[in-house]
């Protein structure tokens, strides 16, 4: 599994920052090792010994796998070339930093809605604690008001088990996917083709992919490896399985723009920027704007989706009421039915 952003954009910022100043490599990587917990410390001290060794850093880096994610494996390779490690570094520690606050973005949208539907549950917990409060005068048992067969103290922890259970099945499943090569970009693919969530998903993808190209092309990169390591940057195989024809195109002397249009999965204000920007001459400086813009429309995507998600929740707690209302109203009518037919 790839490090995290939390733990990529402080290490490259803080190497950046003391090979600026002039410090060795050799020591920078040996502290990192000696404040590091856990796998990131194993892999620091692989990386210092291998240093220290007589190895150079991209080899050390490439030679962790799977740790470090392609994009800073190829630009640590660019900057022991062309020995522009500190800038390289710090152009990475941004890239990072750009991605963790993509994700507090997307998490502070969301956390509503997902109070919400903590909230419901408490709602359901509750109305079967109360229902177990109400005798039934036909069975002297209490009121299953939710129609799940649940009713009182013993109700609840059924219930509330039962969602323990499913969440914590969620979570695993999730833990899973995520350690399966290509299983998450597959599912955010499939994902992105849907109404309303599949929007926020692709201004998601093509931010980051905007993003990466604007970073990576003020490079020394050749532009088919800028192509390949932007599109695996949007995370989303509806981008990523086009990365060879793609750089096949480029290696063909197409432009950017139009080897992106022969995917069909660009839309045309992205296209039509690339366009402009290519024959202006200006491709770094007007994929800064295109970033800018995106960023800004995947907000507020994930904002429609936030409210989406909001408002499926209160429809469920609408729901719920209603279907009390009809339960409540049955019961009581069977209750005067059952008194009559006594009289």
């Amino acid at each position: 599994m790839h490090a995290s952003p939390a733990e990529l954009a402080p290490l490259c910022d803080r190497l950046a920052t003391g090979l600026d100043a002039g410090i060795d490599i050799r020591r920078l990587l040996r502290s990192e090792a000696d404040r590091a917990t856990g796998r990131r410390r194993d892999v620091c001290e692989r990386l210092a010994k291998a240093v220290a060794a007589g190895e150079p850093l991209e080899e050390a880096v490439a030679a962790e796998g799977a740790y470090f994610p392609r994009m800073l494996v190829e630009l640590v390779r660019v900057g022991e070339r062309t020995g522009r490690q500190p800038a390289v570094l710090k152009r990475l520690a941004r890239h990072y930093e750009h991605q963790l606050s993509a994700a507090r973005t997307f998490r502070g949208k969301i956390a509503w809605p997902l109070l919400q539907l903590v909230a419901a549950i408490g709602v359901c917990a509750l109305l079967i604690a109360i229902g177990g409060m109400i005798s039934d005068p036909r069975t002297g048992r209490g009121i299953d008001l939710l129609g799940l067969g649940l009713s009182g103290t013993s109700g609840v922890f059924i219930f509330l088990g039962a969602i323990a259970v499913l969440t914590t099945m969620a979570g695993l499943g999730w833990r899973w996917l995520r350690s399966q090569p290509g299983s998450i970009e597959a599912l955010l693919a499939r994902a992105s083709r849907l109404p309303v969530v599949g929007e926020a998903l692709q201004k998601l993808a093509l931010e980051r992919i905007a993003w990466s190209l604007a970073m990576l092309l003020d490079t020394d990169l050749d532009m088919r490896h800028v192509a390949r390591l932007s599109l695996a940057a949007a995370g989303n195989q509806r981008y990523g399985r086009h990365i060879e024809p793609v750089a096949n195109d480029l290696g063909r002397g197409m432009p950017l723009s139009t080897a992106l249009a022969h995917t069909g999965e660009f839309p045309g204000d992205f296209l039509d920027t690339l366009v402009v920007a290519e024959e202006g001459g200006r491709l770094v400086e007007s994929l800064g704007k295109l970033t800018a813009r995106y960023q800004e429309e995947a907000e507020r995507a994930i904002s429609t989706l936030s409210m989406a998600l909001a408002g499926l929740v209160w429809l469920a707690i609408v729901a719920i009421i209603v279907a009390l209302i009809f339960r409540v109203f049955g019961f009581y009518t069977g209750v005067l039915e059952d008194a009559l037919q006594g009289i």
